[in-house]
């Protein structure tokens, strides 16, 4: 037999005189937290455990901010199941009793004294003991979700002290390298996050780190690292960049130990950058080292990092431009695209980079040469408009997108937007572009409408493409007369308003459509008939779009 087949279940004694139905969790009543818990106290095989481990966390845990009724009863049950050998799932629900431990350092009043959250501390103090044992399992997952759980509760439990010494005197025992190195990281910032806040449990925490980055260690030198960072969340000024550089690239510094290494090394400056905090000359310092490392990945992360700078501090940019510029010539193609996009974003007019992203327009990787053709279109550079047209011509592509899409705290995105690429250049370079967005919409307007009519309808999934182009085509100014007739068969839908944009840029250049103009203000006049213009004239904002169009195309006629 297998440890889990020969495991005992957890006995849950007292489950059953939870009254659960009184008590609630994120969906309502807690009825359901009882055959949940069963279900994981339960040893041998179960297909369906992953998932309710899953619904369990979402109900009484749920995206944090404050603890439930039910959360807090469940702890003591989770406590001893995760003290119960040969459980699966065991370091997954350590985890989630690590983050009701971490939710009381991040809750404030009233939600911090609610009577749910009081309880659920009460309930991790009672199984003080108990999670303290898991330190020395069997299991190195179990023994590193205990140490982190164990930290965070050092933080605020009335036990600091004994939680602390616990978790630093593992160290001597513990032969699993990783969880030695995040005894200091996460033992460090608990003692910083602590003595930040003011809590007693600042002092005992910091003594505890203290010993275990100043007393003689194993390993000495692969720990290296882990020692410098915790020194420096300890005493800022003790530690330099240069020093934490230096120690992150060391030979002896074993990659696979620390997360900061992590996806070959991509997370390698984001971390050490964090490290410096609002220190910004040493965040660039760490940047121009890592952009030009070996590994494709590290430089991945350098980019990632100089995003996050020029974000943050405008003076950033003008110092890293120079950097990023290079990488445009960069062996990977990822980290080109990067590079591209970042050029994009910076808001600068330099014709030399201007040469340096014409000439990546030829870059054998597409995704690569159209981030270079959307930095050149942001700056309204003629040299951009091939590509563009083509992405109007190839509406299937995934050359560019909809519409911008940032995630996390830098710039990258998805796929370029296409919108905001055309509007900046059709701004400077109508004449050239207005033909191409004009094939474009009598393509959308063709396969959009509906039947019925006068007025025609729209296909609600046309509407985004529809708007891009009239946005576009309205930046083009009075180049845009020459989709007159695509704006006709607009002013003749259920979405006049769209055209009226478009009439309004375009000026006297539209003055041929000035009676469909004036009979859409006019209540009296129909010229498509009833339920045409009649609807659509009393809604405030189209007639207000078709006032200022009609003033642009006759004003001047």
């Amino acid at each position: 037999m297998t440890p889990e087949q020969d495991a005992a279940p957890a006995p849950l004694v007292g489950l059953d005189e939870i009254p659960w139905a009184n008590l609630r969790h994120a969906y309502g009543s807690a009825e359901d937290v009882p055959v949940l818990l069963r279900a994981l106290a339960r040893p041998g095989e179960d297909s369906e455990r992953e998932e309710r481990l899953d619904d369990l966390d979402a109900a009484v845990y749920h995206q944090g901010g404050a603890v439930y009724s039910a959360g807090a009863a469940a702890v003591p049950f989770l406590v001893e199941i995760a003290c119960t050998p040969g459980l699966p799932l065991r370091a997954e629900i350590v985890e989630l009793l690590g983050r009701f431990a971490d939710l009381q350092n991040q809750m404030r009043d009233p939600w911090r004294s609610a009577p749910a959250a009081v309880a659920c501390r009460a309930a991790l103090v009672a199984g003080h003991d108990s999670l303290v044992r898991l330190l020395d399992d069997a299991d190195t997952e179990v023994r590193t979700a205990a140490a982190a759980l164990l930290w965070s509760y050092a933080r605020w439990s009335p036990r600091a002290q004994d939680a602390a010494h616990a978790t630093a005197d593992r160290d001597a025992v513990e032969p699993d390298l990783p969880l030695r190195v995040h005894l200091r990281l996460d033992g460090a910032r608990a003692a910083a996050a602590a003595r930040a806040s003011g809590s007693p449990s600042a002092a005992p925490l910091t003594a505890a780190v203290r010993r275990l980055t100043e007393a003689p260690a194993r390993d000495a030198a692969a720990l290296g690292f882990a020692r410098l960072v915790a020194r420096k969340r300890l005493d800022d000024a003790s530690v330099t960049w240069r020093d934490l550089l230096d120690a992150a690239l060391a030979p002896t510094t074993p990659h696979h130990a620390y997360r900061a290494w992590s996806e070959d090394g991509a997370r390698l400056a984001m971390a050490l950058c964090g490290m410096c905090g609002e220190d910004l000359a040493a965040r660039l310092d760490i940047i121009r080292v890592l952009i030009g490392h070996e590994r494709p990945q590290v430089r991945t992360g350098a980019l990632q990092a100089a995003g996050d700078a020029m974000r943050r501090w405008r003076s950033a940019t003008s110092v890293l431009l120079p950097l990023i510029e290079g990488v445009l010539t960069d062996p990977g193609p990822e980290n080109r695209t990067r590079a591209a996009d970042l050029l994009a974003t910076a808001g600068t007019t330099d014709p030399r980079l201007d040469d340096r992203l014409a000439a990546t327009l030829d870059d054998p990787h597409r995704t690569t040469s159209v981030r270079a053709a959307w930095a050149l279109a942001r700056r309204g550079d003629a040299r951009a408009i091939p590509t563009l047209v083509q992405a109007l011509e190839d509406e299937e592509g995934d050359s560019f997108g909809p519409s911008a899409h940032y995630s996390g705290n830098s710039y990258w995105f998805d796929r370029p937007p296409l919108r905001e690429a055309l509007v900046a250049c059709a701004e400077r370079h109508g004449l050239p572009l207005a033909p191409a967005l004009r094939s474009a919409l009598a393509r959308c307007c063709a396969w959009s409408r509906t039947g019925g009519g006068p007025p025609h309808g729209l296909r609600p999934d046309a509407l985004p493409r529809l708007h891009l182009l009239c946005e576009a085509l309205a930046a083009c100014g009075p180049a845009a007369a020459v989709a007159l007739p695509e704006l006709q068969q607009l002013l003749d839908t259920t979405h006049p308003q769209l055209a009226c944009t478009v009439i309004e840029a375009a000026g006297p250049a539209a003055r041929t459509l000035v009676p469909l103009l004036r009979a859409c203000l006019d209540q009296d006049e129909r010229i498509v008939g009833e339920g045409g213009w009649r609807g659509i004239a009393q809604d405030d904002e189209v007639q207000r779009l078709a006032a200022a169009a009609l003033g642009g195309a006759a004003g001047a006629g």
